[in-house]
């Protein structure tokens, strides 16, 4: 620690105050000082070296006020130890992550999220699209269009999950506003749900809707990589 020089005078001034002396920034730090008591008062400081600036470390060390030095103009920084408030708050908020990590529920599954009690097991067939892939080599079924009843809210769908996944799915059936119609509950690998009853009804015609696919661990039920395909939903009047 390089000694500069002494000849402080004056009282210790906060940041606030020092910018309310000097509106116009006309001022400099011209050192600074570390004292041995922090409850020194300004004259006890007069007798201490003043250091170069930043020659103490600011993880350490922070700047409890300013002392006027020479021509009004010239200040010194007086320092003092931050280091046990800053250990304590890096401890505190370590305390409250995990506190708040071991009260938060393990599985972020929508609430009472079980099992579906519709979900049967399905064969493939000739006329079953395979949509192809998400992350996790998951299968994901693909339709681009889907028949169903006009002006009712019972309907029969082909919704499965592909035995060769590893994940419970919770399929979504949306209107293209965004007007969700059904969605499952948790669907096994292999199984699938086809009598299924949506929100409203609709009426005979073609619909712009979507299929989102939620993918769950079979363990914890944590989140996988999921996706949503388009898809036209042909409203058809009964014969």
């Amino acid at each position: 620690m390089e000694q500069i020089s002494q000849g402080l005078s004056g009282s210790l001034l906060r940041k606030k105050e020092l910018k309310a002396l000097h509106p116009m920034k006309d001022y400099h730090i011209e050192g600074e000082i570390l004292p041995r008591n922090k409850n020194a008062d300004p004259q006890e400081l007069l007798s201490l070296p003043l250091c170069k600036r930043h020659s103490h470390n600011r993880l350490v060390y922070g700047i409890k006020g300013y002392l006027p030095w020479g021509d009004g103009q010239g200040y010194a920084a007086v320092l003092c130890n931050r280091l046990p408030l800053r250990v304590g708050t890096v401890a505190l908020c370590a305390l409250l992550i995990a506190a708040v990590a071991f009260f938060l529920p393990s599985s972020p599954l929508p609430t009472a999220l079980g099992l579906d009690p519709n979900a049967t097991d399905y064969s493939d067939s000739n006329d079953f699209n395979q949509g192809g892939t998400a992350g996790d080599n998951i299968e994901i079924p693909g339709y681009k269009t889907i028949p169903i009843a006009a002006d009712s809210t019972e309907i029969t769908v082909d919704f499965r999950n592909p035995a060769a996944n590893n994940c419970y799915f919770v399929i979504h059936l949306s209107l293209e506003d965004g007007t969700e119609l059904y969605r499952s509950e948790l669907i096994p690998p292999g199984k699938g749900v086809q009598n299924i009853t949506i929100s409203q009804p609709l009426a005979a015609g073609e619909h712009a809707a979507s299929i989102r696919y939620d993918t769950y661990t079979m363990d914890d039920q944590t989140p996988l990589n999921g996706a949503e395909i388009k898809v036209t939903l042909l409203a058809q009047e009964s014969q």
